[in-house]
């Protein structure tokens, strides 16, 4: 089961986590919207803070399910034509994030499997 954890609620990754699992869920929604602001958060800091939250998940001996919301659309203005060109770029961003850590799931078993 999953969660959707909007942007987290100003938890930080660690106690995220540990309230996704006790709460019975292996996975959660993770929006790219800096609530404090009402804008979209910095994709660098948005990706460490996915990182983080992978991370957190990790020490806890689950590899949390991360869908990686981007919400460019969300965040635009009723009489704004969204920009396209920056949601792809966010979602691109998002994949190449999710291309390292799979590249670096894959070594962790192959060194598993190796012993």
């Amino acid at each position: 089961m999953t969660a959707d954890l909007e942007a987290g609620y100003g938890l930080g990754a660690d106690e995220l986590v540990a309230g996704l699992l006790e709460a019975g869920a292996v996975g959660l929604n993770q929006e790219d919207t800096d609530h404090t602001t009402g804008r979209l958060a910095d994709p660098a800091a948005h990706a460490e803070r996915l990182a983080a939250i992978k991370d957190a998940g990790r020490r806890a001996g689950v590899d949390v399910v991360l869908n990686a919301r981007v919400d460019p659309f969300l965040r635009a203005a009723p009489d704004a034509n969204p920009d396209a060109a920056l949601g792809v770029a966010r979602v691109r961003f998002g994949n190449g994030l999710a291309q390292r850590a799979l590249e670096a799931a894959a070594a962790e078993a192959e060194e598993l499997v190796r012993g």
